[in-house]
Formats: C-alpha cells, sequence, structure tokens
C-alpha cells in the first residue's frame, strides 16, 4: 500500500505527465499512459486509481458530516475525496438519508453536478464514470434529480446526464422522450452519444432516429449512424441464429476460425462475390464486420441456403467433395476430374484460383505450385454440411449378396480353435527376430501347418497372413481370459474396443507398407483408443448381419467424419513415407494430407476388417489385392489388404458385441489324448488325438507311426544351441509330456544333463604349426630339453604350455633355429 501522504498531489495538474513527456510507472512500467510524479515515484493514472480505490475501501465514512460531503461533491477540487465518496455512494446515501433526510436533495444534486465534470485534470473522466455509476446504483430515485438539472449546456455535463438516465430507465417514457430530443442538439459530439445510447438499447423508434442520424451533416455522427446500423443488423441476426440452436460459444468459434483462415482481403472479394445480396441492409467494410457476417452467413441455416444456391455449378461440386470427404484434394484432380480451370497466371506468371474458388483455402505446395490443394477447415465444413443433401454412400446400404470371387466365412470354426491358437504359442512356439518384435515366417508357416488354419489366399506372397494377424493378436492378449471359446472370445474383444486390454497391440502395426522414423511413429494412446471405439460402433452398425460393399463402409466413414486418424496428421505429413514406384525404380512418397485417407485411412479399414474375420467377427468377399490409384514399389497394390470388397457381421460378431445376449453352438469338443511312457523303452504311445500334444511331441521325438514316437539323444536335442534352451526343453517335457516319467525317462532326462559340454578350453597352451623340416622334426623328437616341454607332437603341430614358449625358444636358438616374435 502507498503511503497516504505520498496522494496530495494528484490533485495538482502540472504534477502529470502530458504528451511526449509521459515517464514509466514505477509499478506497472507502463509509458503510454499520464503519470504522476510523487513522492514515491511516478504513478500512472490506473495505478493512481487503483491505490486510491484500496483507501477508500479502508476509510471510515462516518466521521464525515452531511455538510461536508456535500461541500466535497459540489466543490471543482478535492479529487480525491470526491471519487472516495463517489465510489462508495450508496453507502453514503444511506448514512445521509438516515442523519440527515433534509440533506437528500442537496446530496443528490451534488452527484449529479459530478456528471458535467470537464475540467483538464487526467482523473476528470473517473470523476463522472464513477458518477454515473453512483447514479445506477440509486436507481430510479435518481430520475427526479437527473430530469431538474438536465439542461442543454454544458454538453458533457447533458450528454452524461441522458446516458444515466438511459442506463437508470430506458423503458421511461420521459427518459426516451429525452434521448429522442437529443437527436437535434446542435452540438454533434452529443448526436454521437445519443448514437450510442441507441445502439445499446432496443427502442421501437431507434431504427428511425439511426436513418435520420446516417443522413447528418457532420460526417463523424452520419458515418457513426451508418455503422451502428450495419452493426445492429448483424447482432439481429446473429441473435436470430443463435436463437434457432447454436449457441453463443459455438458462434465465437465460427468467427475465429474465419479470422483465422482468410485475410481481409479474399474476405472482402468473398464478400462481393457471394455475400453482398444476402446483406442487403448491410455494407460491411472492415475485416471484423466482414467476419461476423460470413460467420451468420454459415450458422445460419436460412441464409446459408441462399449462399449454397447461388454458387456456381463447379463449385458447388468442389464444395462436396471437400465438405463430405474432408482432407486436402488437389487443384490438379479436380480440374481433371471435373474439366474445369481453377487456376490461372497473373502477369508476373503465377498461378492464382479465380475469386469464385475463394471460398476455399489453397495449401501451396512448396516444390511444385501445380501441386497445390483446396481445403475447408473441419468448423466450416461441419456448418455447411448441415445444408447439403447426404452424398450417395452417407447411410450404410445393406446388399443380399457379396459378388467377389473368394468369400471367406469362418462358420464359427475360430471356437474349436481358440484354446488351441493360445496354448501353441503359450508353449513357446512361435519364435521372433532379433528384436523381439515381429514373429518369424517360419514359425507362421508351423503353425499354420500344424493348427490347421484355413487361410485367406493360397498365393505365395499373400500366404499365412490370417496366421500372421492371429499371432500378432494374441501374444498381446492375456491368455488366461481365455477360458470358455465363446466367453472368451467375447471378452478378448471387449477389452480391446473399450481399451481394457490388449494395450501393447497397435492397430497402426497393420499398416505395413507404412515406413518412416519408428520414434515419431511410435505409439499414441488418444489415437488408439479412439479409433478402436469408433471400429466397434462401425460393426454394431451392421447389426442386421448383411452383406455391406466396402466401398459404402469407407464412404460412410468420411462423409460421418467416424475418427480414424490412427496417426497424427502432422506426424505423418513429416515423418511417414511409403516406396510409390518411379520411372527409375521408386521413390519416397511422403504421407502429406491429401493422401492420408487414401495411403492410412482406407487401408486402415480393410485390414481392420480382415483381423475381425481372423476371429470370426464378420466374413468377408474378396479379391486378389490391387490398387488402381497407390502402389507399393513391385506390387499392383499399396496394402495387402486392398482386395477387401464386401463384409458381413456374423452372428458370433453380434454376440462378441453386445448385440445379442446369447450366441450357442453344438460340436464344441475339446480334443484329448492320454501319453503313455513306455517303462523299458524310451518310446511314447499317443492315445487318441490331440493337436498340442502331438506338436509336443515333434519337439522331443521322432515319428515311427501314427500313434507312436521313439526318443534319443538326437531327436531331444533338436534346436537345442545352448545350455539354456537343453534346461527348457526338459522343462518343456515335464510340463507337456510327463511331470513323473518312468525311472528310464529320468535316468535318460539326468543322461542329458550329465553330458552337457564335454569339452572345456585349456587356457594355458597353445598349438604351433611346424614347418616341414626333416632335421627340425628329428630334433623335435630327440632333444630332451625339447621334449621335456613339448607336450604332444603329431602331423606337424605341437602343444606347448604358454609358460615353457620362451625356453623352447631358446634351446630351438642353441640349435640355430632363430624363432621371432610371433
Amino acid at each position: 500500500m502507498i503511503q497516504k501522504n505520498t496522494f496530495p498531489k494528484v490533485e495538482i495538474v502540472t504534477e502529470w505527465s502530458n504528451g511526449s513527456n509521459y515517464a514509466a510507472c514505477r509499478l506497472c512500467y507502463k509509458r503510454d499512459v499520464p503519470t504522476c510524479l510523487t513522492e514515491n515515484g511516478r504513478l500512472c493514472i490506473n495505478c493512481v486509481i487503483s491505490e486510491l480505490k484500496k483507501m477508500a475501501a479502508k476509510n471510515n465514512l462516518t466521521e464525515w458530516t452531511s455538510p461536508q460531503i456535500i461541500h466535497v461533491l459540489s466543490s471543482a477540487g478535492n479529487v480525491r475525496w470526491r471519487l472516495l465518496f463517489l465510489w462508495r455512494f450508496k453507502e453514503v446515501f444511506e448514512i445521509v438519508s438516515e442523519k440527515s433526510p433534509a440533506d437528500v436533495d442537496a446530496l443528490l444534486v451534488a452527484l449529479v453536478h459530478n456528471l458535467g465534470c470537464v475540467h483538464q485534470h487526467p482523473l476528470a473522466s473517473a470523476i463522472y464514470e464513477a458518477a454515473i455509476e453512483a447514479c445506477v446504483s440509486l436507481d430510479k430515485k435518481i430520475l427526479p434529480t437527473l430530469f431538474q438539472v438536465c439542461k442543454p449546456e454544458p454538453w458533457q455535463s447533458y450528454a452524461n446526464i441522458i446516458l444515466a438516465c438511459s442506463l437508470v430507465a430506458p423503458e421511461d417514457e420521459r427518459v426516451q422522450n429525452l434521448i429522442q430530443k437529443a437527436v437535434y442538439h446542435s452540438n454533434p459530439m452529443v448526436r454521437k452519444h445519443v448514437l450510442n445510447i441507441i445502439a445499446n438499447h432496443d427502442f421501437n423508434w431507434g431504427k428511425d432516429v439511426l436513418k435520420h442520424l446516417a443522413n447528418d451533416q457532420n460526417k463523424d455522427v452520419s458515418a457513426s449512424a451508418a455503422k451502428i446500423i450495419l452493426n445492429l443488423n448483424l447482432l439481429n441476426l446473429k441473435r436470430i441464429t443463435i436463437s434457432k440452436g447454436i449457441t453463443e460459444d459455438e458462434f465465437a468459434e465460427i468467427e475465429r476460425t474465419i479470422e483465422h483462415d482468410y485475410p481481409a482481403d479474399t474476405l472482402k472479394k468473398i464478400y462481393r462475390q457471394y455475400l453482398k445480396d444476402i446483406f442487403k441492409d448491410s455494407n460491411p467494410q472492415k475485416k471484423g464486420e466482414i467476419v461476423s457476417a460470413m460467420a451468420i452467413a454459415l450458422a445460419n441455416k436460412d441464409l446459408l441456403q441462399k449462399l449454397l444456391s447461388s454458387l456456381p455449378e463447379n463449385v458447388k461440386k468442389i464444395l462436396n467433395i471437400i465438405v463430405w470427404e474432408g482432407g486436402k484434394h488437389t487443384i490438379k484432380k479436380l480440374e481433371k476430374k471435373f474439366g474445369i480451370h481453377i487456376e490461372e497466371e497473373d502477369k508476373y506468371r503465377r498461378l492464382t484460383i479465380y475469386d469464385v474458388y475463394l471460398l476455399f483455402r489453397v495449401k501451396e505446395d512448396y516444390y511444385n505450385k501445380k501441386d497445390s490443394s483446396l481445403y475447408l477447415s473441419d468448423e466450416l465444413r461441419k456448418m455447411i454440411k448441415r445444408c447439403l443433401p447426404p452424398p450417395d454412400g452417407y447411410y450404410l446400404t445393406p446388399l443380399d449378396t457379396s459378388k467377389s470371387p473368394f468369400v471367406y466365412t469362418d462358420n464359427s470354426m475360430i471356437l474349436r480353435q481358440l484354446s488351441l491358437f493360445a496354448a501353441y504359442i503359450k508353449q513357446g512356439n512361435i519364435s521372433f527376430n532379433k528384436n523381439q518384435t515381429k514373429a518369424m515366417k517360419v514359425s507362421i508357416k508351423t503353425m499354420t501347418k500344424s493348427c490347421h488354419i484355413q487361410e485367406f489366399y493360397g498365393d505365395k506372397e499373400l500366404e499365412y497372413m490370417k496366421t500372421q494377424l492371429i499371432v500378432d493378436f494374441l501374444i498381446m492378449a492375456d491368455m488366461k481370459e481365455i477360458g470358455n471359446p465363446i466367453n472368451g472370445l467375447k471378452q478378448l474383444f471387449d477389452n480391446f474396443f473399450q481399451y481394457k486390454g490388449l494395450k501393447d497391440y497397435q492397430l497402426r502395426s497393420l499398416l505395413s507398407h507404412i515406413k518412416g522414423d519408428a520414434y515419431c511413429y511410435g505409439y499414441c494412446e488418444p489415437h488408439e483408443k479412439g479409433v478402436r471405439l469408433s471400429f466397434f460402433n462401425l460393426l454394431k452398425e451392421m447389426s442386421d448381419c448383411r452383406w455391406y460393399s466396402v466401398e459404402n463402409v469407407i464412404k460412410h466413414c468420411f462423409y460421418n467424419d467416424i475418427y480414424l486418424d490412427i496417426v497424427d496428421r502432422a506426424v505423418a505429413s513429416r515423418y511417414l513415407y511409403y516406396n510409390a514406384p518411379y520411372t527409375y525404380g521408386y521413390r519416397r512418397a511422403e504421407i502429406l494430407e491429401e493422401l492420408y485417407n487414401d495411403a492410412i485411412i482406407i487401408p486402415l479399414i480393410k485390414s481392420a476388417m480382415f483381423l475381425f474375420a481372423a476371429f470370426g467377427l464378420i466374413d468377408i468377399g474378396y479379391n486378389v489385392p490391387k490398387n488402381p490409384f497407390l502402389q507399393e514399389k513391385g506390387r499392383e497394390y499399396l496394402s495387402v489388404f486392398d482386395g477387401l470388397q464386401y463384409v458381413r457381421l456374423t452372428r458370433l460378431g453380434a454376440y462378441v458385441l453386445g448385440l445379442t445376449e446369447k450366441y450357442e453352438m453344438e460340436g464344441i469338443e475339446e480334443q484329448k489324448a492320454n501319453l503313455v511312457l513306455d517303462e523299458q523303452r524310451l518310446l511314447i504311445h499317443m492315445e487318441g488325438e490331440d493337436v498340442l500334444k502331438r506338436i509336443a511331441l515333434e519337439k522331443i521325438g521322432e515319428r515311427i507311426s501314427n500313434a507312436y514316437y521313439r526318443v534319443d539323444c538326437n531327436s531331444f536335442l533338436k534346436e537345442c544351441f545352448s545350455e539354456k534352451d537343453i534346461q527348457q526343453k526338459i522343462t518343456y517335457f515335464k510340463e507337456y509330456i510327463s511331470s513323473s516319467p518312468p525311472q528310464i525317462w529320468q535316468d535318460f532326462l539326468n543322461g542329458i544333463l550329465r553330458r552337457i559340454n564335454p569339452l572345456t578350453i585349456e587356457a594355458n597352451t597353445v598349438i604351433y604349426r611346424l614347418k616341414p623340416d626333416k632335421e627340425l622334426i628329428s630334433l623335435i623328437a630327440t632333444d630332451e630339453i625339447l621334449k621335456k616341454y613339448i607336450l604332444k607332437a603329431e602331423n606337424y603341430r605341437i602343444l606347448i604350455e604358454a609358460a615353457h614358449f620362451n625356453k623352447i625358444k631358446k634351446r630351438l636358438g642353441e640349435l640355430g633355429y632363430f624363432v621371432g616374435n610371433i
């Protein structure tokens, strides 16, 4: 708090800076407002007012008498105390009314006197503003005094009295008469004040007065009147628009979007091109006014309908594509599609779009201006979409049959195999690459054959696709959830769709054609979570279990703005690509905005449908993969899933999604077989049939008939490359073959352990090769000293302990053989 003794100087006008002499405030450091030199440094006008208000709040008003208060409010000086009483006038009024009722009228006259505070003191405006607030706080009690004191001159007092009256009782006929009379005041400043009052109140005579003042001889008055008419027209349209369903916040968001998307020059051209006839009573000139007009045109369905009907046919065609499909669309592609010209060259040979297409935003290609794109912000697309008829594909349309050459129907086979798949993976039958990120192709192939999996394709390039989908999904699942096949499958996908489980599984892994920086392409939980939920809702829309074309499904997703952005679009455009065919090999095609739908979303939809088909949730109709628009190098398609053509929800899928309460299926029998280990020989007899047990036997033995397996060291140790592998194989034997085998088997296992690593490296011995010198060989065999230190000599090689090397070197030197540093 600033000390009181610093404030007397604020009374003195000469202590305030003015013009170019403004100095910085020591509290807020502002320089662009008047400051007062106090004993404790300079303070700006705002900081002075702030500190005076703090002091006013602490002042004891009961210490003042009514005559003292009236004298302060009536005098030209005493700025600080006048403000004190005005800021707390409601309390002052109550004190005077209670202690000196006879002084109330004089107090009110003194209050109104402050509405005309027009002297040169910097705090003069604070005084009359505080006086207006004081009048409003008294409500209609102040009206008689305002009418009594109101005189045409001085004009400042007159204008502020009328303002106070309009704030207190705008509906009062006397107040309105006073305002109407002021319209004809000789001073244009009064007429301008009247304009502001009319702009803030909905008087039934207000429009007539505004029209009158729009023709005022004073240019400032006429311009202000014209602007207010414009603003009132727009404001009225805005009120009507908001009353029809859109909220204030939504309207403000549209305004912010338009403000951000379009420069002022473009907005003026758009207004002249399309909005001028819609807003016949208005003529906005400034950017903010045109922004409001355009926001109203887009938010108001009636006006938007007029706008859309006024568009040229070519603009309508492009608008339909951009509004419904979203994203960015290259100008080149649009020109080719509709046989039109969107761009022209200016006199500097720069490409610019024709004015009729300025409604669209342009994304220029940095390297090639001819590859620029058109688009609209999502906020504007959604507004326009309300008045456009839904295009073909907006709704899902069921079909009776699939016309594809290949149809895959699981027929609930997954329920017979799910436990088998889970146990197969749990047994450790799947091997991975060095990074442990991808299952090896040989493991996938083996599982397909061992588990008798019916694949989607027989082609070598596409074989094992189904098995790969199943393995990639199940290795991320909690195998404990898979007990009863029906309930286990439902729980598995409940957790998947609701993002309660399989959180390490990433749908983006289905996009194997996409390359890029692994870190930037990393897992993003909001994207994964949102896309899973979108697929859940999309499948539920097919609840009638009839066929739907994939083309229809894709359009339905785009047109209804179903969230399928599995990768952030900005990240994709910066870091991701695919290898596209090129004249001389291939090129890196970056996943820019205009490619995002074709390169990511469409392949994602198709691959996810293949995944759901692999688990029996849907049936699919498909062909060999082909893509006429995008291809990966050396192929006719971009994604291996490009052949998908039709999908149909199954009864099992309906149950998993919660659309039906029960699912019953007969014939789900668990395979059972008994393994009998021979007590005399290393033979195992399998009684019955069990795929998992047969796989286990294949790992440790050699099949000698359909029911018998022979085990020996060679068969048991296959695929073992270390002691750890052998230990794991023995553990595997006890877990899946027999935990308490007969003695002959126990002895066999103990023997395997005992014979691990029979060879060890002798660290202190070295083998040297001799030159084929007969005399040297003879010396090695006969010399007593050499024989003493050479451990073994055979086939021109000798074995020597490293510690004795120098002794042998010395002896050979004595015999005439030089041995250098080896």
